[in-house]
């Protein structure tokens, strides 16, 4: 009855939002192998990838929600 009323929920929009928000997860160095190898370099500093992480998280939340009210799952 929920899915015809519009409203979201449920166990496909879980796994939506934890696949959407694991995709953006790229604060610190140890996050993702990329990151730890960029890291390891010692080229790129933590600080650095925190501020850009923070963008992109933050970014990554409004996608990922838009997402979500536009295709309700």
């Amino acid at each position: 009855m929920n899915e015809q009323l519009g409203a979201f929920g449920g166990v496909t929009t879980l796994l939506v939002c934890v696949a959407a928000s694991t995709s953006f997860a790229m604060l610190l160095p140890i996050s993702t192998p990329p990151n730890a190898i960029a890291s390891s370099t010692g080229m790129i500093k933590t600080h650095d990838m925190t501020v850009v992480g923070l963008i992109v998280g933050l970014l990554g939340i409004g996608v990922s929600y838009a997402v979500l009210l536009l295709f309700p799952f």
